[in-house]
């Protein structure tokens, strides 16, 4: 559960390597043009092997959400056609010589309404708080969990957050200990956990983020991954 020095530079590479994928792939995004959620999860897998990736650590989803799409929580890719008016999300991860990353986004496809950018900011604000909470030795992965979902409950949509907040993640994509109600194990430094709170309404929205945090001391959790953290708009 706590890796060692070696391992974290293994994740670190990983989480470059999925870094320049998401970095490439906005610039692929062709919505209202006829390109599907299919073509940029193949994007996706071939931009991770072009940067260094042995290969996904899982299958690439990228969905869509909006007025029309009903979806919800992480759907398989389809031959949805990307449509403006709607998010996007992402969950993706490369793996290299045996470890494994794990990441996610949600951008909109069009201008977004003023709904989807409060979500997506509560979003982002439960991943602060929980990346925060990352700290050796002061709280268990329970309390990491609850304080977290606290943020999205108290903006009104904690019936939408639908999932635990983390897991492990390593040699294994799904490593204990979990961020999730009645794992009460304590925080250890060098733990790595996955931070991916969310918000699917069906028939409205979806966002989500998700990044590798590495367990500190009182300063809190450590990013692996680097890529942008505000809304992005493909127009």
């Amino acid at each position: 559960m706590v890796k060692e020095v070696e391992e974290l530079r293994a994740m670190e590479t990983c989480a470059a390597i999925v870094d320049q994928a998401m970095n490439d792939i906005i610039g692929f995004l062709q919505p209202d043009s006829g390109q599907t959620e299919l073509d940029v999860a193949y994007e996706i897998d071939r931009l991770m092997v072009k940067h260094g990736a042995d290969g996904s650590s899982f299958v690439t989803n990228v969905w869509q959400m909006g007025p029309d799409e009903e979806r919800a929580l992480a759907m398989k890719a389809s031959r949805r056609p990307l449509t403006r008016g709607n998010s996007l999300s992402f969950d993706f991860g490369s793996t290299l010589d045996g470890y494994c990353y794990d990441f996610g986004r949600s951008v909109y496809l069009g201008e977004p309404p003023d709904e989807y950018r409060r979500v997506h900011a509560l979003v982002m604000q439960a991943a602060q708080v929980g990346i925060e909470a990352l700290q050796d030795g002061q709280r268990t992965a329970e309390d990491v969990d609850a304080l977290a979902r606290q943020v999205i409950t108290d903006g009104g949509h904690g019936e939408w957050f639908r999932h635990r907040l983390g897991h492990g993640i390593g040699l294994d994509v799904h490593e204990p200990p979990y961020l999730d109600r009645g794992d009460r194990r304590r925080l250890v430094r060098g733990m790595c956990f996955t931070v991916e709170p969310s918000v699917f309404i069906p028939g409205r929205l979806g966002a989500r983020t998700e990044d590798v945090v590495v367990v500190g001391g009182d300063e809190g959790g450590r990013l692996l991954t680097r890529y942008r953290r505000d809304l992005q708009v493909v127009a």
